[in-house]
């Protein structure tokens, strides 16, 4: 007989860098929820996972053998308010690059963040900076609100952009949602068009990884839905709707040995194509779709043999991986796909 169920009691913060009304969003059970060492792990990796704490230590401090109840105190170590980052590297779809990173881990003590990178290379450069806001539950829930420029020098198109924008994320279903608006600004030229655009995009995004290890999973799934919209009628040059999906499988039928499955897929509803900046057109081509081509070199072409990019879009992909020491592995892959 083990007696009474004890329930969980209060829950108490040590002194830190944000207020204990956000901190208590964290924790995972109401009071007088019955008592579990799982609760108990998910409240302390909740918080741990959070941008604020180094470490994070949760105690039962008293066990009240009248009411049941056991209290909780959370001790934490706060990490540096600012973190910088640098970085530098190679890659065959962009050349050389360059990237600097600000980080403000908490602006205040309602726990707002704010994060900025610039980001050089021949090819792809781009300014992004994001503030955010944490709602409801923060460890899944945060309003985003975004600033970006972007500047895209390939082969096939010529393109500055600017974009702002705010999203509303969190959970629904088990998945992770995010509801968003954007205000576009671009300037391009791909083939014979080229054009100024200028689109507000209301979009809907549900995305859902499930993988031991989020670095290299022995087996795993991802998968994602987009759907995105503008109007010619409100504040946009062109009426669009258009629709992602994406997918990867991960398994291993032995060990060291790894299978990845991957399949994009994309289509697009417009009477104005011609219109359309190239940053919401389909390209194939490029490390992340069908490997051998150079980035964004597939697709329709015009009357001068230039890529201009589809309406539609559907890659898949097939690896074999076999692992001959740790950290290194040999891979075979199979692409195929095209922007039509």
């Amino acid at each position: 007989d083990t007696g009474s169920r004890y329930r969980f009691g209060a829950v108490q913060f040590d002194e830190t860098v944000v207020r204990d009304r956000l901190l208590h969003r964290y924790v995972p059970f109401d009071p007088g929820a019955p008592y579990t060492t799982a609760d108990v792990l998910a409240l302390q990796s909740a918080l741990a996972d959070s941008p604020y704490f180094a470490s994070v230590d949760v105690q039962t401090t008293g066990r009240d053998r009248t009411t049941h109840t056991v209290d909780l105190r959370v001790s934490t170590a706060t990490r540096p308010r600012t973190r910088y980052r640098l970085g530098g590297g190679f890659a065959t779809d962009t050349g050389p690059r360059v990237t600097a990173g600000f980080e403000r881990r908490y602006v205040n003590r309602r726990g707002h963040r704010l994060d900025s990178e610039v980001r050089l290379s021949p090819v792809d450069s781009a300014l992004t900076t994001t503030y955010t806001i944490p709602r409801g539950n923060p460890a899944t829930d945060a309003w985003a609100l975004g600033l970006s420029g972007k500047r895209t020098d390939t082969d096939t198109a010529r393109a500055d952009s600017l974009t702002l924008g705010a999203a509303r994320t969190g959970l629904r279903w088990g998945w992770r949602e995010a509801l968003g608006v954007d205000y576009l600004i671009e300037s391009f030229t791909t083939g014979e068009d080229d054009g100024n655009s200028r689109l507000l995009l209301p979009s809907w995004r549900l995305s859902r990884v499930d993988a031991p290890d989020p670095l290299h999973p022995p087996h795993g799934q991802r998968l994602s839905a987009e759907l995105r919209g503008a109007s010619a009628q409100l504040l946009s040059d062109v009426s669009l709707v258009q629709l992602r999906l994406g997918a990867k499988q991960i398994f291993s039928p032995a060990a060291r040995q790894r299978v990845l499955l991957r399949a994009d897929a994309g289509t697009s509803w417009t009477g104005e194509f011609e219109t359309l900046p190239p940053s919401l057109r389909f390209y194939a081509g490029g490390d992340q779709s069908v490997r051998g081509y150079d980035l964004n070199s597939l697709g329709p072409t015009d009357g001068e043999g230039d890529v201009v990019g589809g309406r539609h879009l559907v890659v898949a992909s097939g690896e074999y991986e076999y692992t001959v020491r740790p950290n290194w592995a040999l891979a075979a892959f199979y692409d195929a796909g095209n922007a039509f």
